[in-house]
């Protein structure tokens, strides 16, 4: 019989919390929508000579898939991210939860590694930014690779080397590229992008609510960055390291975020509380 009790009571304990964790949107069965008439910025152009493999920005997920049977057999193996998942809560039993949509997808053969990102659902799951890394089974001569990034590329906005690396940098404002950056201007517009002022998390897995983001920085609007690594000598390269990003398209799609979780919270304690905007006291973030 006391047995009996003392499992009774557990079980009306643990039935107990559970009344009092978060009432939950599961995230399985909710999607972010797509925002309709939300306009894209096209600051980079959609030029073949500024494509990464066939991939440029603003491609979104249909543009990718139907690419992907050529890349098998070409010998790229394929993989997407479909897991995450954007939430906020408010600490009082009340949280809203979105399935993100793809956010990256993968491609790789060899030594030839290449990621797209998407911004969310909401902005049309778009390519904001790709990488690519090249690791050369031979190392090759750094002239044939410079005159390959050129020939490509054109020539760079700004460009600097040092013991380990060249680095070639294009950069565009509005879609026109920047020409005859000296180092003082390119570091005053701070035209790179980087974990630590791009906008927040672009490279995080995890999401930091922010209702009152705010597009500070002076950036370049969008660009390419090319690092050549040298191998035994400066002669000879290792590997070349792509990255084409869109800052202002990652930041809108950070802000829309914010801005629809918001609302969407809000939506769901005014349903059981009535409480006005100014009252709502975010917890966590996700």
């Amino acid at each position: 019989m006391i047995t009996e009790l003392k499992l009774l009571k557990r079980i009306i304990g643990f039935c107990s919390l559970l009344l009092l964790l978060p009432s939950y949107a599961y995230a399985e069965d909710t999607q972010f929508p797509l925002v309709k008439n939300q306009p894209i910025d096209e600051n980079l152009p959609k030029n073949a000579g500024l494509d990464i493999i066939g991939f440029h920005l603003l491609m979104n997920i249909n543009e990718v898939e139907a690419k992907v049977p050529e890349l098998l057999k070409q010998g790229y193996k394929v993989s997407h991210n479909d897991d995450v998942i954007r939430s906020l809560d408010d600490l009082k039993g009340n949280l809203v939860s979105y399935k993100y949509g793809r956010s990256q997808t993968m491609i790789n053969k060899s030594h030839d590694f290449i990621i797209l990102n998407y911004t969310s659902a909401l902005l049309g799951s778009r390519i904001e930014s790709i990488r690519r890394i090249v690791y050369y089974d031979d190392e090759v001569d750094i002239s044939t690779v410079d005159s390959g990034l050129l020939d490509k590329f054109g020539n760079p906005t700004y460009q600097t080397s040092s013991t380990s690396q060249i680095d070639y940098k294009y950069f565009f404002d509005f879609g026109i590229q920047l020409e005859n950056m000296d180092q003082d201007t390119y570091k005053n517009r701070k035209c790179w992008q980087s974990a630590l002022n791009s906008p927040r998390n672009v490279y995080l897995p995890i999401y930091r609510f922010d209702p009152n983001r705010q597009n500070e920085l002076q950036f370049c609007k969008s660009g390419i960055e090319v690092n050549v690594v040298y191998g035994a000598s400066k002669k000879r390269s290792k590997e070349v390291n792509f990255f084409v990003w869109d800052h202002d398209l990652s930041f809108k799609n950070l802000k829309i975020q914010d801005e629809f979780l918001y609302e969407a919270l809000l939506a769901k304690r005014k349903t059981d509380e009535n409480l006005e905007s100014a009252q709502l006291e975010l917890g966590s973030r996700f």
